[in-house]
């Protein structure tokens, strides 16, 4: 397991990243290089949240939700249509599968992206998932 420790103001902060790729490992495991870039940017945004005076304490990693929550504010930025589909569509395909909604980035995976998939295709008409699959790469 990749764990990045930090410790900032006297503080001490701890986060489990992912899984490490050592013999056995399941598929999706982090490597070294990957697993200290993200901790790298995890230091940045406690360090920049600590000089904003913000509590660093309050500081979240990233997830699939706040990514998914960021691409529909950028949306409704262009247009309030454009937000509005954005909103609606993942709303209901990514933020009803709460595992995968709240999955940190670091931690996403392709087979935790074809698993939400695989949830996911039992509620959709088969050409929609044929589609999601072209676009994916998978044919």
């Amino acid at each position: 397991m990749w764990v990045a420790k930090l410790v900032l103001g006297g503080r001490r902060f701890e986060e489990r990243r992912a899984q490490a790729d050592d013999a056995g490992a399941e598929p999706g495991a982090l490597p070294y290089p990957t697993a200290e870039t993200a901790a790298i940017e995890w230091k940045a945004r406690l360090e920049q949240a600590e000089g904003a005076d913000t509590d660093v304490a309050a500081v979240q990693v990233p997830t699939v939700r706040s990514a998914v929550e960021a691409y529909v504010a950028a949306r409704a930025s262009r247009t309030a249509t454009a937000g509005r589909d954005a909103e609606s569509r993942l709303s209901k395909h990514v933020f009803s599968d709460a595992d995968f909604a709240d999955m940190p980035m670091a931690r996403l995976t392709a087979s935790a992206i074809q698993a939400w998939r695989r949830r996911l295709s039992k509620g959709l008409a088969p050409t929609t998932v044929t589609a999601s699959s072209t676009i994916s790469g998978r044919h």
